[in-house]
């Protein structure tokens, strides 16, 4: 008889279902957060009612993860997936609510949320195909009034959400992000000369990440010291002396940062902004934009610029890499900002959202 209560309750707990397909992917942000989010969680014991949905087995397995928490449910479109399969399955299988990244279904669980990392396509349309940006608006817009509660990754993207969907205030939950754990510091290549300066740019085809603008002050600064090039991801502009590294698997970063005396880091705007937090543990100075979050989250640990002009960003940076005592001055500061962020403090924030939901 007792066996029978005990598998009627396990039966009955309420749960919270989680859209898990960008756990343990690789090269966006967004797989960042979901990863180090679920991973977190579970190591810090708070995962005990949480269902993972795919549509296909995980990427990878982790220690922290139980397999019993894994529902891979096939089917259909990623659009579909998102609206109709995954909400209908976490209801069959008992969950009070589902977590989801910008759309929310109507067959959502009252009371379920949804991240939003920024509202981009409100503040710069032009960044946005305006077919784009118009299912954009509407789609995120819809989700974000039909969630009971709305994670995001900054203060500032906390604002600028309840600016632009104003019907969500009062329902917006910080929960900022941290650097991941396989981004670790490596001793600095000794095979690099030390007069060459190693300048990082992560690469991107989206007009809003400003590549073409880093190339611009790589070059403005090449005139003046001797420089080599690294561009992670994608270059979406031509330059025959860069060594483009491509799309590299995660625990390959931490050798990229090693190799890096310069991060450059001129986005137009971002939500958080994490390779900062990258650059700061690995002791690499960052030159960054001050657009969005990034002053949010760099601190007085970067070069921040609230222009846009090349050659002013290429003569600050060769200024401070030539003055040892703002250098390491900077380098303490952006080491220490990046210890104040810690994957835990945003697991039990987000905990703390799904606890509210009961």
């Amino acid at each position: 008889m007792c066996k029978v209560l005990a598998k009627w309750f396990i039966v009955k707990k309420e749960m919270i279902g989680i859209d898990a397909r960008l756990v343990g992917g690789t090269n966006t942000g967004d797989s960042t957060y979901w990863t180090s989010l679920v991973r977190t969680l579970f190591r810090l014991g708070l995962g005990e009612d949480l269902l993972l949905f795919s549509n296909a087995n995980p990427a990878e397995n982790y220690p922290e993860v139980p397999e019993s928490a894994w529902r891979v449910i096939p089917g259909g479109s990623s659009r579909w997936w998102s609206m109709v399969t995954f909400p209908l399955a976490a209801r069959k299988a008992g969950c009070r609510a589902i977590h989801t990244q910008y759309s929310l279904s109507p067959l959502a669980p009252r009371g379920s949320l949804t991240t939003i990392h920024d509202v981009s396509f409100f503040i710069g349309p032009e960044w946005f195909r305006p077919r784009d940006r118009v299912l954009l608006r509407l789609g995120v817009g819809a989700s974000a009034r039909r969630a009971g509660t709305i994670l995001t990754v900054s203060e500032t993207s906390k604002r600028e959400i309840e600016t632009h969907l104003s019907a969500v205030r009062g329902k917006v939950v910080a929960t900022p992000l941290a650097c991941p754990d396989w981004i670790q510091k490596q001793p600095r290549d000794a095979s690099i000369q030390s007069k060459v300066v190693t300048v990082l740019v992560q690469g991107s085809n989206w007009s809003r990440k400003n590549q073409a603008f880093a190339i611009e002050v790589f070059e403005k600064l090449s005139e003046k010291v001797q420089c080599r090039l690294l561009i992670t991801g994608k270059r979406s502009v031509g330059l025959p002396n860069a060594e483009v590294l491509g799309y590299l698997p995660n625990d390959a970063m931490s050798g990229v940062y090693a190799r890096a005396d310069v991060l450059l880091f001129p986005s137009l705007h971002e939500g958080f902004g994490l390779p900062i937090l990258e650059g700061f543990r690995t002791r690499t100075l960052v030159a960054a934009s001050n657009r969005g979050a990034i002053p949010e989250v760099a601190g007085n640990g970067a070069l921040l610029f609230d222009h846009f002009d090349a050659a002013r960003w290429a003569a600050e940076i060769q200024s401070t890499l030539e003055n040892q005592s703002k250098l390491q001055t900077l380098l303490d500061e952006g080491e220490n900002r990046e210890k104040s962020f810690t994957w835990e403090a945003t697991a039990r924030k987000t905990r703390e959202a799904y606890d509210r939901t009961r």
